[in-house]
């Protein structure tokens, strides 16, 4: 398996933007993440400005679904 789809398996990414809703391409460098999580989507830097304060709220819950979720995935445990 490379290291793409063990990346993409391992990593729920949203495939719209938080802040408008547009549909994301991961192929556009300006595509953002959110730095804690990994799972918010922007298209670009205006778009996570303004974004940021809708997902800072639900942030740390995400990131730690996420980290369980791919511990769960590499162990095989549930």
């Amino acid at each position: 398996m490379s290291v793409r789809a063990q990346h993409e398996m391992l990593w729920e990414i949203e495939s719209a933007c938080v802040a408008c809703g547009q549909a994301l391409d991961p192929g556009n460098p300006q595509v953002r993440r959110c730095s804690k999580c990994l799972v918010a989507g922007y298209c670009n830097d205006e778009c996570q400005a303004r974004g940021r304060g809708m997902h800072k709220p639900e942030c740390p819950q995400v990131a730690i679904e996420n980290f369980r979720r791919n511990i769960e995935l590499i162990t095989g445990e549930e």
